[in-house]
């Protein structure tokens, strides 16, 4: 019981860092089309068809609207999405019909609503459920999804897996970056120093002749060897050939993962080939929670998720070159899009500071007018 009230709590205040993070994103109720010619290139699953509806892909050049019934498993489509939309407010074309369902153009906030919601839906089903999921963790399989630049078959020439441990073929060593792990996440170094703990694995693992990244999103405990401390800034522990590495526990926690996912998504620490892959791995995390959740939803929150690199205060779909876009912490640009914003997200003196010092306007969040009370403005004299 007091883990489900922890988990509806991570998953409260997840769900109010989206709703800051994605206040900004809108839909413009007057732009039919923006005029983009990207397309997101997408391989059609059974489930992601009944997620379309509404949406809008280039066929031969020309834009039509997605009719599920004409299309099957395995297709490969070209969709209008947020992701690559030109206008500041998302245009018609590149977010569906579901504007004409919801009729708001705070698309942004509904999206976070939507997809905190799931979270909290996940934890009071729980409230009827005393059975305890095991799983035999695939952590091969695991660290090959979170790091698309290798292959399952390369990182089996390196690394075993009995049970549920993971153990090395080669001495290799792994290197933990303490500034991965902010206030939020949780290090522990036991006091014998045979263990450490880490609530979620983000480190890079070191071969002779490879180096691959080793993120897990499941709580782990790595068997020191040995240990070497270079000041405050990284761990790094050395393994022989056979030895054991780490160990993860049987019980999956859904909820846990999931909010975890968010934490490293929005902290700019997530792994990934190009904005397509990392959007599919958005949604292999919240896929079998989704319900019938649209996939635009997921496609917002990764719209902001990748940033221009000249200037990381804006999405990478507004920058002259959206196709080598930058993984920031993007809760640091809940501070430059508004005072009244900072001032309630979680930092009262970064908010001070940036208000203090930015020469740029900043357009007023929805957030801002609802403090405010300008949302809607009062009219006068008929007017």
């Amino acid at each position: 019981m007091g883990d489900r009230v922890l988990n509806t709590a991570s998953t409260g205040y997840t769900s109010r860092q989206l709703v800051f993070l994605l206040n900004g994103v809108e839909c413009d109720l007057r732009l039919k089309d923006c005029g983009t010619k990207r397309t997101l290139q997408l391989k059609l699953t059974d489930d992601i068809i009944k997620r379309l509806n509404g949406r809008f892909i280039v066929k031969n050049g020309t834009v039509k609207e997605f009719i599920p019934s004409e299309h099957k498993d395995g297709d490969v489509i070209q969709l209008r999405t947020p992701i690559y939309c030109i206008s500041p407010k998302i245009c018609h074309t590149c977010y569906g019909r579901l504007i004409e369902r919801h009729k708001t153009p705070y698309v942004g906030v509904l999206a976070a609503q939507i997809i905190g919601e799931r979270g909290t839906q996940l934890i009071m089903r729980s409230f009827h459920s005393s059975a305890i999921k095991l799983l035999k963790r695939d952590i091969i399989q695991d660290i090959v999804d979170n790091d698309p630049l290798v292959d399952k078959e390369k990182v089996l020439k390196y690394l075993h897996q009995k049970e549920n441990a993971l153990f090395s073929n080669k001495e290799c060593k792994i290197i933990i970056t303490m500034s991965d792990y902010d206030l939020d996440d949780s290090l522990e170094i036991n006091e014998e120093e045979t263990s450490v703990w880490v609530k979620s694995l983000i480190s890079r693992v070191e071969f002779e002749d490879v180096i691959f990244n080793m993120i897990l999103d499941y709580p782990v405990d790595l068997k020191i060897k040995d240990i070497v401390y270079e000041g405050k800034e990284r761990i790094i522990l050395n393994y022989g050939p056979d030895d054991d590495i780490l160990e993860v526990p049987l019980e999956k926690n859904e909820i846990k993962e999931q909010v975890l996912y968010i934490k490293r998504l929005v902290g700019g620490k997530e792994i990934y080939k190009d904005t397509p892959h990392l959007l599919l791995k958005l949604y292999k995390v919240y896929g079998p929670i989704a319900g019938d959740m649209d996939f635009v939803h997921l496609e917002i929150l990764v719209s902001q998720s990748v940033r221009d690199k000249d200037d990381p205060s804006r999405s990478a779909r507004l920058s002259k070159n959206p196709d080598d876009p930058e993984m920031v912490n993007i809760k640091r640009n809940v501070f430059n899009s508004g005072f009244l914003s900072g001032l309630a997200f979680e930092n009262v003196g970064e908010a001070i500071r940036t208000g203090l010092i930015t020469k740029r306007k900043m357009e007023t969040s929805v957030i801002e007018k609802i403090m405010t009370g300008t949302l809607v403005v009062e009219k006068k004299d008929g007017y």
